[in-house]
């Protein structure tokens, strides 16, 4: 199984295109963890395969907190042997990333991303999960934003309050106001998740 990330940039008439530079960075930074690296696809769009469960998670999550994106996720089997590129394969698992961006641009709720695929009682529950995750990360003030992300990075309450230059207490009020550790748990969860959807 695979998991097929489309993504479609949001307002791209209004805005510069940002496609090439996002793949750059999102192939920077989890280029060994994809089967095939993210690519243009057409216009204003990306898409790249993956089986690595933790890089799909920080995929799509980096891809909702920054919010210029509608993603579609098919999870599913993909043609072998696979194209070059991604854009160059084929297979289910691509047909359901297509319908799935489809619904994510048509839905009205804030929800940037949608997930179709097979089993669907178990997509069902990493989607569910990946939401709650999602509503974690966008509900955060930008000093709680800073705060977590330096949390998750591995530095204890100590070094963070020094790094910011505030107590160790306000950095836990802020930590418990951003829902780190609830962050943690969802994350774990959701790569769980994720791991058995695409064995």
């Amino acid at each position: 199984m695979e998991a097929v990330i489309l993504l479609d940039q949001r307002l791209s008439r209004r805005d510069r295109d940002r496609v090439d530079d996002w793949a750059t960075h999102l192939n920077d930074v989890y280029g060994r963890r994809l089967t095939r690296p993210f690519v243009r696809t057409a216009g204003d769009e990306m898409q790249a395969l993956t089986k690595d469960a933790e890089a799909f998670v920080q995929i799509v999550m980096a891809v909702a907190q920054d919010g210029g994106w509608w993603a579609g996720i098919g999870i599913g089997e993909v043609e072998r042997p696979l194209g070059v590129t991604a854009r160059e394969s084929r297979g289910p698992a691509l047909w359901l990333a297509r319908d799935a961006l489809a619904k994510a641009k048509n839905q009205r709720t804030m929800r940037s991303f949608v997930l179709f695929g097979e089993p669907a009682e178990s997509v069902t529950n990493l989607s569910a999960c990946m939401h709650a995750l999602g509503f974690v990360l966008l509900r955060r003030t930008r000093r709680q934003c800073a705060t977590a992300d330096l949390f998750r990075g591995g530095l204890s309450v100590g070094l963070i309050a020094e790094r910011q230059g505030v107590t160790q207490q306000a950095v836990r009020g802020l930590l418990q106001a951003a829902g780190a550790q609830e962050e943690r748990e969802l994350r774990a969860l959701a790569a769980s998740l994720a791991s058995q959807v695409l064995a």
